[in-house]
């Protein structure tokens, strides 16, 4: 489901893992913290399209969760 047109996302932070403060977003009851994939992260999505993010969101997502990717999910 796309995010209706003029509503903004809000961002936040995850910080329930010591130590790691995730930066990302609610869609449809899941918490994105890497917004160029799909909410089962098996796709590249475009978060403008997809989220209704603004391009400051998305950068500000991932220059915060650049280097907090794998304390957060484990090693890649």
């Amino acid at each position: 489901m796309k995010k209706e047109r003029g509503k903004m996302t809000k961002l936040y932070k995850d910080d329930s893992i010591p130590g790691c403060e995730i930066l990302g977003f609610d869609h449809d009851g899941s918490f994105i913290v890497d917004p160029t994939a799909s909410e089962c992260g098996r796709f590249e999505v475009d978060p403008i399209k997809e989220y209704g993010l603004t391009q400051k969101q998305v950068e500000s997502i991932l220059e915060h969760n650049k280097d907090l990717y794998g304390i957060y999910f484990g090693e890649k």
